[in-house]
């Protein structure tokens, strides 16, 4: 078995194993046998970063992607944060460019009020464990708003019409014409 080969075969008995998705789950995303995803369970082939993705993004609960997630960040200095919310912020029915700005403003919002909350927990020189908390908290918010801004952006771009190719202009006739 490779590197590549064993990591995929512990996502794939991590998953399976602590009940996030089945063999039969897998097997429908991915389109193979259930043969075929046990054999890459067993470690004896390897599969595409797209079907992982794909098994990530449509079969998995948020908790078995973070026993991915977990897998493949371990031992490294990357940290993963689940943001469960509606993309839809102001309630219009579709998330779009005003969801964005409205994510924005919220993100701003919260720096100012965690650099606040940091100012006056250190006036006297020292923070207390209180302060200490009421900081932590209030960055974790901050840091949840810059998600849910990120997620929105995502899904819109995601999610749009694709584009048509612009035509290219034709100079050289149109001053021939003059």
């Amino acid at each position: 078995m490779t590197g590549e080969t064993t990591l995929i075969a512990d996502a794939l008995i991590a998953v399976t194993g602590h009940g996030h998705v089945t063999v039969a789950d897998i097997s429908d995303v991915w389109g193979v046998s259930p043969g075929t995803v046990h054999r890459h369970i067993a470690g004896e082939c390897s599969t595409t970063f797209e079907r992982i993705r794909t098994l990530f993004r449509r079969a998995l609960t948020p908790d078995g992607q973070a026993v991915i997630l977990d897998l493949f960040t371990a031992g490294t200095g990357w940290l993963t944060e689940h943001v469960d919310q509606d993309l839809d912020l102001n309630g219009d029915g579709a998330v779009d460019t005003d969801d964005v700005i409205d994510a924005a403003i919220a993100t701003i919002d919260q720096a100012s009020q965690s650099l606040k909350t940091l100012r006056a927990a250190t006036e006297d020189g020292a923070i207390t464990a209180g302060e200490h908390d009421e900081n932590q908290a209030v960055i974790a918010e901050l840091l949840k708003a810059a998600l849910i801004a990120r997620q929105v952006e995502a899904y819109i771009y995601e999610h749009q019409a694709p584009r048509r190719k612009a035509r290219p202009l034709q100079l050289a006739r149109a001053a021939r014409r003059v």
